[in-house]
């Protein structure tokens, strides 16, 4: 359902651009989507994606928050030092290292103030580049400069209202967990928060955390609260052969019910329950909240 204009006013939009000369086609293009965006939204524009747009966005007043960011992604040359390493992963590991600086921005951005980001960029949409994007800084959405201005413009506005009407859905606070008990394991119901579901960093990162634990550790999916089949949360896999969404909800089963299994199952439970990758806090032995046990 699309955002009525007179809603749309009602939302504040940072949109961070390149600083281009005045006199030249980059300039005019930036300027023809903010002023296309200022149609339906209050924009507030800032120059250059630096520590200065995190300053910005720690000192707005809870009551002016933005509701969203578009934002060009720079880069600076990688190192090319990827040499033993697959097509795949070579050309991920220097995209990674160069935007690396930006990422580490978003990351911030988003910790600070969970908004949907856009990032209008000439870096394309290919899924290595999307991936990059999302487990390095959170982007959700990429959309690539074109020479169609006005194609560009109703894609970044389309793409606008649909996130934030999701971002306004989703739940405010993460639920104490309740663990039970079955056969033997320790159980407890999550609903997946990540954004853009479990992908490949954050499989690898809870497939790493349950191998330092003995016993078996899976997941469930669930289906209309149906039991279904079980998946090993040990091998990155286990995940692929059940890609996990957001907005899913899933058993988490730990074998055994001592305190290791418990902590496990309350770190498990609070990395499935977080929004990205850089905010799962596997590592993070003390659990905020309550646990009830059943």
């Amino acid at each position: 359902m699309e955002i009525k204009s007179s809603e749309c006013k009602n939302k504040k939009i940072l949109f961070v651009y390149r600083d281009y000369p005045s006199d030249t086609s980059g300039y005019k293009a930036t300027m023809h989507i903010i002023e296309s965006l200022k149609e339906k939204y209050e924009v507030v524009i800032y120059c250059d994606l630096d520590e200065q747009v995190i300053n910005l966005i720690s000192s707005v007043s809870p009551d002016k928050q933005f509701s969203a960011m578009v934002t060009h992604v720079p880069y600076k040359s990688s190192s090319g030092r990827t040499l033993g390493v697959s097509h795949f992963m070579r050309e991920r590991i220097e995209l990674s290292e160069a935007y690396q600086d930006s990422l580490l921005i978003l990351r911030q951005i988003k910790i600070l103030m969970d908004i949907p980001i856009i990032a209008y960029t000439g870096a394309g949409e290919s899924p290595i580049i999307a991936s990059v994007f999302w487990e390095g800084g959170g982007v959700d959405h990429i959309v690539s400069k074109t020479t169609d201005l006005q194609k560009d413009s109703k894609e970044i506005i389309s793409v606008l209202g649909t996130l934030i009407q999701h971002y306004e859905k989703l739940p405010l606070t993460i639920p104490d967990p309740v663990i039970e008990t079955e056969d033997g394991f320790s159980v407890v119901e999550v609903r997946v928060n990540l954004n853009a579901g479990v992908g490949l960093v954050s499989a690898a990162a809870i497939a790493k955390e349950c191998n330092g634990y003995k016993g078996k550790v899976l997941l469930r999916k669930l289906d209309n609260t149906q039991k279904t089949e079980t998946y090993d949360a040990k091998t990155t896999l286990g995940f692929l052969s059940a890609p996990i969404l957001e907005g899913e909800k899933i058993n988490i089963l730990v074998e055994g019910s001592d305190e290791k299994a418990k902590s496990l199952i309350k770190r498990l439970y609070f990395a499935f329950s977080a929004r990205y990758p850089f905010t799962m806090n596997l590592k993070k032995l003390e659990v905020k909240g309550n646990v009830q046990e059943k």
